[in-house]
């Protein structure tokens, strides 16, 4: 408990997670309530207000199709918030599953995951993504499973080596020798030891998978307009980008600071988590 509570301290006193959690906080309400946040209906066109400047009742004003920018941002974090955290969900629980298997029974099957997962972090994690939305079709359930694929091998390399570290405690050792079953031993002794690594891999991976999102979405294959989302809003305003570039850089912003939110919040639990980092919060 004292552990506990000495952690706790550190994470309040460190800068880049309360900023960071505080950014991701209101981002995650934002998401949440967006259907009463929005003040218009984010797909409904208005022709006669054609890019209309910002105004009492268009905050930060219309795009090419007369439909309100601040409502489809609010709804479009929603989109962005649940397939980036579905999908690292879904890639941790089904990598972190791997890298224990893999670390703790090694052999050929260690061997065997480890070369399928090399082969896989040979290719930058926006190039698998579009490859399988590519090939799946771009609905929302594809999306989450392409990244998810896409994040799984991250979270195997991570656990993978965690497992092996812990495995050799003396500890893991002695459960080994009298028996305990292997199930019990990776879920009670091994499994709240790599926790820390888990957790800081999730958040980095949150961020990566919030830019693949948008990225698919301003490539034409992530959700499909009318329907906003970060990514195809750039992608719709390319066209007048000269002319009317608000209607891209608002997008652009969000994804900015959304993914600026998780890697401050990231670095900071890296600090505090991983006591062999130098720059461990003191």
């Amino acid at each position: 408990m004292e552990a506990v509570s000495l952690t706790r301290r550190k994470v309040l006193r460190d800068g880049r997670i309360v900023v960071g959690g505080g950014m991701l906080i209101v981002l995650a309400l934002v998401a949440i309530f967006a259907d009463w946040l929005a003040p218009h209906d984010p797909i409904e066109q208005d022709l006669l207000n054609r890019f209309a400047p910002r105004s009492s009742e268009f905050i930060l004003g219309t795009d090419a199709f007369g439909r309100d920018i601040l409502s489809r941002l609010i709804v479009g974090a929603r989109y962005s918030m649940l397939i980036g955290v579905v999908s690292v969900a879904i890639g941790g629980i089904v990598g972190g599953a791997l890298g224990m298997i893999a670390g703790y029974l090694r052999g050929w099957v260690d061997v065997v995951l480890m070369r399928i997962t090399d082969a896989l972090l040979a290719f930058p994690l926006l190039l698998v993504a579009l490859v399988l939305v590519a090939t799946l079709g771009s609905s929302l359930p594809n999306l989450v499973a392409a990244i998810a694929v896409a994040v799984i091998p991250r979270f195997v390399r991570i656990v993978r080596g965690a497992v092996i570290e812990v495995e050799a405690l003396d500890y893991v050792t002695a459960a080994k020798v009298i028996g305990a079953p292997t199930l019990r031993i990776l879920r009670t002794d091994i499994l709240p030891n790599i926790a820390s690594p888990i957790i800081v891999t999730a958040s980095f991976m949150l961020a990566s998978a919030v830019l693949v999102e948008a990225s698919l979405g301003f490539l034409g294959l992530g959700i499909q307009p009318p329907t906003p989302t970060w990514g195809n809003m750039i992608n719709e305003a390319l066209p007048r980008l000269r002319l009317q570039p608000m209607p891209a850089v608002y997008p652009g912003l969000a994804i900015m600071l959304a993914v600026l939110a998780m890697n401050l919040v990231g670095d900071g639990l890296r600090d505090i988590l991983d006591p062999r980092t130098e720059r461990a919060v003191q």
